[in-house]
Parts: C-alpha cells; structure tokens; sequence
C-alpha cells in the first residue's frame, strides 16, 4: 500500500479533536463517542470523485457490522454541507457524513492534493478512548484498506476491551 507521505499523526495519540456539520442534521464532535464507541473515519475528495462514492457505499453495506462491533463510521468532505448532505440522500448513506469546506480538520490529519484541492483518500481508526490506531493516507482509493482488513482491526479492540 502505498503512503503519501509520513502520516501528520502519530499512532497511539488522541485524534485531533472536530465539531462539524452533519448530513444528519446537527453539528458532530469527535468526543460525542469518547468512552462509548471505536471510530472510523473516512476523509475523501468530494461528491463528484467517483471512486470515493464506492467507497462511502462499501462502508454503507458493511456498516451493520461496524455497529455490531461498537464502531462509528464517520465520513468528512471538503464540500459543502447542502452537498454533503445531497450525496449522503443520494447514496442513502447510514452513518454521518460531516462537511468540512474549508478543510481546516482535514488539514489536522491529512494533505490535501495541490492539484484537485482535495484530500488524498484517507482512513483513520480509533478506539473508543480516542487514540489512533491505525492510518492510511494513500493517492488511490484502491490503495485504501479492504473493509474486512477495518473490521478485523476494530474486532481486535472488542476482544481486549469488551465492555
């Protein structure tokens, strides 16, 4: 798999905090899950990136599991939230997609493609304390991990701390 460049976050370390607008309707902190549920968070390059669309669907068809396992699968987008919110209807996505226009939380975890303006294809997971387990930052969607590999890692973290 292929890494852009050295993560921005170290494994181990609390997420970078965010409070961003949601598809669902009401502003998302990422401590709204601390102590209660495993992250999954899925930064991608917007509505029209055709790729990231399969990839929003992919966590949409395994997202029973995640919930299952006690995991949130959170989504953030450079665009705006009215399309944001137009492709978590179109793609009747169940979990949240949140918008961040201006990139400023997307810029705590990732880079952002000088070309496009958008962010590479990244994928972070933490546990429910909030530390960073796990962090892809790619140039490809494909090179994102498969949903099997996310959910595995997140089973492992029910099986050291079951509660």
């Amino acid at each position: 798999m292929a890494v852009y460049r050295k993560e921005k976050l170290r494994t181990g370390t609390i997420i970078p905090f965010f409070n961003l607008p949601s598809s669902k309707g009401r502003y998302i902190k990422s401590w709204d899950y601390k102590q209660r549920k495993h992250l999954v968070l899925y930064l991608f390059g917007g509505m029209k990136c055709t790729e990231c669309r399969e990839t929003l669907n992919k966590f949409a068809k395994n997202y029973h599991q995640y919930q299952q396992l006690n995991a949130e699968v959170i989504a953030i987008g450079r665009d705006g939230l009215d399309a944001i919110a137009n492709l978590a209807k179109e793609l009747n996505l169940p979990y949240p997609v949140l918008a961040d226009p201006k990139g400023n939380v997307i810029d705590k975890y990732t880079y952002i493609n000088s070309e496009t303006g958008m962010p590479y294809p990244s994928v972070f997971i933490a546990d429910k304390f909030g530390a960073l387990e796990e962090e892809w930052v790619v140039t490809s969607e494909h090179e994102l991990p498969g949903q099997e590999q996310i959910l595995g890692i997140i089973e492992l973290f029910e099986l050291r701390c079951p509660e």
